[in-house]
């Protein structure tokens, strides 16, 4: 997948603060790369801006912007530990924003690379049954033209009446003329429990959209959708707007650091 109780800025300083990151924050160099110590590992962060937080296909900020950011450390051997955070809006919920912290190890083995992650997401301001355990396990590996990746998520006990969940995702990417790569993606979800709506828990979802980097920013346009019905999508987790599931082009801009 907690500073701010919400991510959303309250001021226009953190706006400000952003934005700079955002367009004046230079990348690391190569030198200054090597100079580090390669035994204490390496900092890296990424600031974004989206006009839709969508999660397996399902707004996250009630169909309205997000500003989202996250501070990452990594090591030469494979493991690495982060913190990322957005904005959400999930209606009648007191929880503004959202904060997963996660660890793992990638390891490359013959061309292919094995990721095994575990993440904790939390929701700051809400009941503390809204925050969960993740656990995830992901496989990517590079052709000559195209890049293919899969993996499996799995969150034991979800919520009261949700059993556990299971989430299977693939995806593919790959280059166009002039700087652009296309990637798509395709995503299943299925819940255990008894108590919950179904027709709300147990869905199809998937995106196509192309992405651009010029002068250390990266663009993005993406088509999402599901196949959740209005009922279904107003019946979910997220609950309250119906048209949150609905299909929706979403635009993107972020700066790694």
């Amino acid at each position: 997948m907690r500073i701010f109780t919400s991510f959303i800025p309250k001021s226009a300083f953190v706006t400000f603060l952003v934005l700079g990151m955002m367009f004046s924050a230079g990348p690391i160099s190569h030198a200054q790369t090597e100079d580090a110590p390669k035994l204490f590992g390496q900092f890296s962060g990424t600031v974004a801006f989206v006009t839709d937080y969508r999660y397996r296909g399902v707004s996250e900020t009630d169909e309205a912007p997000a500003i989202q950011g996250s501070l990452d450390w990594s090591h030469d051997d494979g493991q690495y530990f982060g913190v990322w955070a957005s904005n959400v809006d999930y209606g009648d919920n007191d929880a503004s924003s959202e904060f997963d912290t996660y660890f793992g190890v990638a390891k490359e083995l013959d061309g292919t690379t094995l990721d095994v992650s575990a993440i904790y997401v939390s929701y700051p301001g809400s009941d503390d049954n809204d925050n969960y355990f993740e656990f995830a396990f992901g496989v990517e590996r590079e052709f000559s033209q195209f890049a293919f990746s899969s993996g499996i998520d799995y969150i034991p006990e979800y919520e009261d009446g949700y059993g556990d969940l299971l989430y299977f995702e693939t995806g593919a990417e790959a280059p166009l003329p002039n700087g652009v790569t296309v990637a798509g993606h395709l995503g299943r979800q299925w819940t255990t429990g008894e108590d919950k709506d179904k027709d709300a828990e147990d869905y199809f979802d998937w995106s196509i959209g192309l992405n651009y980097s010029i002068h250390g920013l990266d663009f993005s346009v993406t088509y999402i959708d599901t196949d959740l019905s209005p009922v279904g999508c107003d019946n979910s987790e997220v609950g309250g707007d119906d048209d949150g599931c609905d299909a929706t082009v979403v635009f993107g801009v972020s700066r790694s650091f």
